[in-house]
């Protein structure tokens, strides 16, 4: 019986040494992770339909490839002036 309880109090002593590990290596990557500078994202995604569509999508003067409708990626996240046009219509 006394071999049983070193046998457990051993294997206590390794798990809580594991956990003392564990534990301070979380500590240290959590701190890393604080110290580490965060890189923004700026864009934005934008979609644009119209009624007809296959209009012409125009950004701040510029023709794009895409028609109506369109999912557009990547647009700067600042103001635009978005224009649609298309033949034979006032949009």
């Amino acid at each position: 019986m006394h071999q049983y309880w070193k046998t457990n109090l051993a294997m206590i002593i390794c798990l809580l040494l594991l956990f003392t590990a564990a534990n301070a290596a979380a500590d240290e990557t959590a701190e890393q992770a604080l110290e580490e500078p965060v890189e923004t994202v700026e864009s934005s995604i934008l979609f644009i339909n119209s009624n007809p569509i296959n209009a012409d999508i125009l950004i701040d003067g510029e023709p794009l490839l895409q028609k109506t409708p369109a999912l557009l990626t990547d647009i700067s996240a600042q103001r635009h002036e978005i224009s649609l046009r298309k033949d034979g219509f006032d949009i």
